[in-house]
């Protein structure tokens, strides 16, 4: 797993977002370790999953960057199935 420690590395990250999206329990082990590092990263993973989970509502991007990170998940997730 790369280093994540920002809410955009999270965004980044395609085992993040198919773990937020799909919620793949063989992966959660794996994220409850990472996240118990730090009380930072456990604060951008949680943002970052709140962004991902309600992307038409988010303030923090602009529309523009809403529709790419949209494109970039559904391209992941098809590759990955």
């Amino acid at each position: 797993m790369t280093n994540l420690t920002t809410v955009e590395d999270f965004l980044r990250d395609d085992d993040f977002i198919r773990y937020t999206l799909d919620c793949e329990t063989d992966r959660c082990g794996r994220w409850a370790q990472y996240l118990n590092a730090s009380a930072q990263i456990r604060a951008a993973f949680l943002r970052a999953t709140d962004i991902l989970l309600h992307l038409d509502e988010c303030s923090a991007l602009t529309p523009q960057q809403v529709q790419c990170l949209k494109q970039r998940i559904e391209y992941s997730l098809k590759l990955a199935k």
